[in-house]
């Protein structure tokens, strides 16, 4: 071959998203030839993980206070605290897991979810740090796979005629940035119970991954791990339902519609295992959420109004990609006027959501085939991902909510990066006003991250950020706030006035439900007004006379004024309503005790420890109660395992050494009985070492 021919076959015509695939003039002598299948040299591929090794820091930076989170009564309890499935790790909460008609947490299938959690749980308890850690580590994974596949996705718009995409690790590196550095993410990341957030994100990214792989190679097996991926994905959060729609998107991106003819039927067919996928989890998701009573009654909302509520969150979710200021993690629905009208944002936000893609469709089209599939794929990939979170069929308190945009601002900030990259190849003088907006954007989204990570914090932070954004409008704000205080009362009485005020200003409000009232009612108990006490349980059950808390805490006050029989009506009702409540347990066990029931009282220490036995004073409980019920074996066995968790108690100490004595091992109970003097158990005294002494030196007959 000629040295002519050679120089025209190494140089391509230069070509950009509004030409690419004509023939223009040729490229430039100083630009260097494009070559697809050149090996990366080595300075582009430090390049490439120095660029990746930054995002990943700097997300993590971002993120860093979150690893001092306390776990939050939001939830939380739900999914890790009050749940004895992932309390033990055994096949059998396993299964109950793989159970849809456990629906555990009462509003999704989620097993492995669950089961991250249950791991997470045999290695760290109630600590909180792991649990964080595992959410930040997760989510650094998903930024790092962002990258991966926006890289991969500009390689495979080069092939397809997309013009020389120059800098693409650079352009992947700002688009994984932005997904980890978003404000709008943090709530998927900082809080415990939306673990399944970021869990279900990262299978979903892998399956958009081995689906490109399929639409480059060909190869069956690709799409077969696409199916593996999706399905990972739906058992993490069934929001992944929306994947055949993505993966339609990217065959739009990709150009896929011109290899086959009208009605492409080859694209459909390929998906139908995915999609049965899709259709099961969809059904079995609406089903779950419902009985858990995630979703409220089609005629709470007229179609109107369903409409317009639709529309305003689109339109919201996608403001906030660009402007994620007054953020919130619960966003009520909007109050409507004497005359039952809405704010005219709703009116008008139908409008809104046709003109916000229809614009940039339209002007997209007039100008290129490419740059009219670029920003199809980035609106539509939007809103396949936010659709079914859009409020037309409603679903929880909330409005909207942040952590629904985790997924959906992939479309949404591939589409920014891409136009920035192209204003700046098209219009040079724009490089460095672009770089300064891009890193200007960077700050302003790292330093709002950080930020929005120290409302997280704990419970106390979280609520009060809602109630100063949302003041007497959220229920749910109030009453765990007072939850809060109360819960931290027995270390100082004077939360206990806290709790009170929040709970009081509830009722002020019109806002308290049978939960505020049996809260209130709990305060009196503390503070010995009782006959306040029992008078607000009236009311709570008044309101709800199901209600598990209104009966369990009316009968912890009924144990409090000494009136057992009472409180073990209640505990019996509570214990139909939620056997497996540990503390309905706990406290029941103390008043079978009280009444001499001591029988009962082990039942339920053996269905508490069953339930969760990493509490090791339930064995000291149990250990008491088998004592006073004269089964001293038992008791012995109780005592034992408990003061090798814990050798430093003294009267565990000192029970094994009664225990001992019971079962005329007077030596042994000597030995403890020395033990706990040493530790001057006032029990342990004199007379009763020189007792045991005296019945090894002369045994009782």
């Amino acid at each position: 071959m000629s040295k002519k021919s050679d120089k025209y076959r190494l140089q391509q015509p230069k070509q950009t998203a509004q030409n690419a695939g004509k023939r223009g003039a040729t490229a430039s002598k100083k630009e260097a030839p494009l070559e697809l299948n050149t090996p990366v040299s080595s300075d582009e591929s430090m390049i490439k993980w120095g660029l990746l090794v930054v995002v990943i820091v700097t997300t993590f930076f971002c993120y860093r206070y979150s690893l001092n989170n306390q776990l939050t009564n939001w939830d939380d309890g739900v999914y890790v605290t009050e749940n004895p499935y992932v309390k033990v790790m055994s096949w059998d909460n396993i299964k109950a897991m793989l159970d849809p008609r456990k629906n555990i947490t009462q509003n999704y299938y989620h097993p492995l979810t669950l089961f991250s959690l249950m791991l997470n749980y045999h290695f760290s308890k109630d600590k909180p740090e792991g649990y964080y850690i595992t959410n930040i580590v997760i989510h650094l994974l998903n930024t790092a796979l962002i990258f991966f596949f926006i890289v991969q996705l500009l390689g495979a718009m080069v092939k397809r005629k997309y013009g020389d995409i120059k800098g693409i690790v650079w352009l992947a590196a700002l688009c994984a940035l932005w997904h980890g550095i978003h404000p709008m993410h943090v709530e998927s990341v900082s809080w415990l119970a939306e673990r399944k957030d970021v869990l279900y994100l990262f299978f979903y990214i892998l399956g958009l991954m081995t689906y490109v792989k399929y639409v480059e190679a060909g190869q069956s097996k690709w799409l077969v791990y696409t199916a593996v991926f999706y399905l990972l994905s739906l058992i993490s959060k069934p929001l992944a339902v929306t994947f055949p729609l993505s993966i339609f998107a990217l065959d739009v991106l990709l150009k896929r519609d011109k290899e086959y003819p009208f009605p492409y039927w080859k694209l459909i067919f390929e998906k139908v295992p995915i999609f049965i996928l899709s259709f099961a989890a969809g059904v079995a998701a609406y089903v779950m959420a419902k009985q858990g009573g995630s979703i409220s009654s089609f005629g709470v909302f007229t179609l109107g109004q369903r409409i317009m509520f639709a529309s305003d969150n689109f339109v919201m979710y996608f403001v906030k990609a660009f402007d994620p200021v007054h953020l919130c993690s619960f966003i009520p629905y909007p109050n409507t006027d004497t005359d039952g009208s809405l704010p005219f944002i709703y009116y008008i936000a139908p409008i809104l959501a046709l003109l916000i893609p229809g614009i940039p469709l339209y002007l997209s089209y007039r100008a290129g085939e490419n740059y009219f599939r670029v920003t199809l794929f980035g609106f539509a990939f939007y809103f396949f991902n936010v659709m079914f979170i859009l409020q037309f069929v409603s679903a929880g308190a909330t409005i909207m909510s942040e952590r629904y945009s985790y997924a959906p601002y992939i479309g949404i900030v591939f589409m920014v990066v891409y136009f920035l990259y192209v204003l700046v190849d098209k219009f040079p003088a724009f490089k460095y006003p672009v770089i300064g907006i891009v890193l200007l954007a960077s700050s302003i989204l790292g330093y709002l991250c950080y930020d929005r990570t120290l409302v997280w914090h704990n419970t106390k932070t979280l609520w009060q950020d809602v109630i100063r954004k949302y003041p007497y409008r959220i229920q749910t704000s109030y009453k765990n706030l007072g939850n809060y205080y109360a819960d931290l009362g027995p270390t100082n009485p004077v939360y206990y006035d806290s709790a009170y005020t929040n709970y009081v200003t509830l009722v002020k409000i019109h806002m308290a439900d049978a939960g505020t009232w049996s809260n209130i009612a709990n305060i009196y108990g503390l503070r010995k007004q009782f006959d306040s006490s029992l008078i607000a349980y009236s009311m709570a059950l008044k309101m709800d006379s199901t209600s598990f808390d209104a009966h369990l805490d009316r009968a912890i006050t009924y144990s409090m004024m000494k009136k057992y029989p009472e409180a073990l009506t209640d505990y019996n009702y509570a214990y139909k309503l939620e056997p497996k409540s540990e503390k309905m347990l706990q406290n029941r066990a103390s008043t079978y005790i009280a009444c001499g029931m001591y029988a009962d009282a082990i039942k339920d220490y053996t269905n508490l420890i069953g339930i969760n036995p990493d509490i090791p004073g339930t064995y000291l409980d149990r250990g008491a109660a088998e004592w006073d019920n004269k089964d001293y074996q038992a008791a012995l066995t109780d005592f034992t395992y408990y003061h090798k968790i814990d050798p430093k108690n003294v009267q565990c100490v000192f029970n094994l050494a009664v225990t001992y004595e019971k079962l005329k091992d007077f030596k042994s109970a000597l030995d403890y009985a020395l033990m706990a003097q040493q530790a001057k158990f006032p029990n342990a005294t004199d007379s009763y070492i020189n007792f045991l002494k005296q019945q090894i030196s002369h045994p009782t007959k």
